[in-house]
């Protein structure tokens, strides 16, 4: 009996310590089902792939433009990690884009942990006699091992370097200094990749390859302050600029978009209720009753795919909540709330491995964690 209809992973990361021969054998196991890649372009298979193109050229045009720096260095992954290769050639094309020499001694290879990252900072400042401005780094676990060394090193982050990081974290949002980074829609990534593996086992022909767009989020690390620097730059697509009603409509439209999707029957008075708790927290700055109602429908919906659906809503209140913090003015308590929150979704993810029979969905909610 076949037992696998097809296969969504990110290859790229699973393949990272091996080189291009090893991980075609390795996919070639599944070649008789339909395979979906995330990450990285593996013919002749669909990629589901992040454009870094565009969140890279808003980082770099911030840098030039708005802080003026000129020596900017790259903390990669490993040598055969795909994403980085990707990232790598785009930042030697921003660098030609603004008549930025490249400097190889301006690439770091590491793996994707905080102390790899610390350590690689800490041997190029000890080896290398060379001024830098600022550093990328692949993601915000990467950026926060450059922030340790430097407050080891007593360099002063923004001050004396910028650090960006990459995947927009809770952690690097709470960092001290609170970390711009890189948005990579990972959530994205899952659902196309779902919804196209579906395609594919229902006989439609594969796509070559679907690009999910990046976003720059401006913080505190690059040398920004947030609230002066979002009341002065030129609009943009993200809601730092758009005011504390985006922030509720972009909810809104994105719960209900969820409900259509949603196999269960969920009920809209819930929905309805959880909403108007939402805005009126985030109105009043009182979180008290809008985290009460999440523990209940959380709790409710335990022994049912709901909790898939409530799981969503809470990850939906807990981003935009993040986001609204550049318009509060009293930001202690949301702080608190989107901790609290957190615990919460932490629990119920646990608890509900107890009793979920982990359809495809469940995973894929979850790819964010892995790619």
């Amino acid at each position: 009996m076949k037992l696998i209809s097809g296969v969504i992973s990110p290859f790229s990361s699973h393949m990272r310590f091996v080189n291009e021969k090893e991980s075609a054998e390795f996919i070639e196991q599944f070649s008789d089902v339909p395979i979906v890649n995330i990450g990285s372009k593996i013919s002749p298979y669909t990629s589901i792939s992040t454009d870094y193109e565009t969140g890279f050229s808003e980082l770099f045009d911030h840098f030039v433009n708005v802080h003026h720096f000129r020596n900017i260095l790259l903390i990669r992954g490993p040598e055969y990690h795909a994403s980085s290769e990707k990232r790598m050639h785009i930042y030697r094309e921003q660098l030609e884009k603004y008549d930025i020499p490249f400097d190889p001694d301006l690439v770091l290879y590491s793996d994707l942990k905080k102390r790899s990252a610390k350590q690689e900072l800490e041997r190029f400042l000890s080896d290398k006699n060379k001024p830098i401005d600022a550093v990328i780094t692949i993601n915000d676990n990467q950026a926060l091992g450059v922030v340790e060394a430097c407050q080891e090193l007593g360099i002063k982050v923004p001050q004396d370097l910028a650090v960006v990081g990459s995947m927009d974290t809770l952690e690097g949002a709470f960092s001290e200094p609170p970390l711009t980074s890189i948005r990579e829609p990972l959530f994205e990534l899952g659902r196309a990749a779902a919804i196209e593996i579906i395609a594919q086992i229902e006989g439609q022909p594969p796509l070559d390859e679907v690009k999910i767009p990046t976003s720059l989020v401006i913080r505190e690390s690059c040398g920004c302050n947030t609230q002066e620097f979002s009341r002065h730059q030129t609009p943009n697509n993200g809601l730092r600029d758009t005011g504390k009603q985006a922030v509720f409509d972009d909810t809104h439209n994105h719960i209900v978009h969820v409900i259509a999707q949603h196999k269960g029957a969920i009920s809209n008075e819930l929905v309805e209720c959880a909403l108007a708790s939402f805005h009126q927290a985030l109105e009043s700055n009182d979180y008290a009753d809008l985290l009460m109602l999440l523990k209940q429908n959380l709790d409710d919906s335990l022994e049912s795919d709901d909790v898939l659906f409530w799981l969503e809503v809470a990850s939906k209140f807990q981003i935009n909540a993040l986001r609204y913090l550049e318009l509060s003015s009293n930001p202690a308590k949301l702080t608190t709330f989107i901790a609290a929150l957190t615990t919460l979704k932490n629990r119920i993810e646990q608890t509900a491995i107890k009793f979920q029979s982990f359809e495809t969905e469940y995973y894929l909610n979850y790819f964010r964690a892995i790619v």
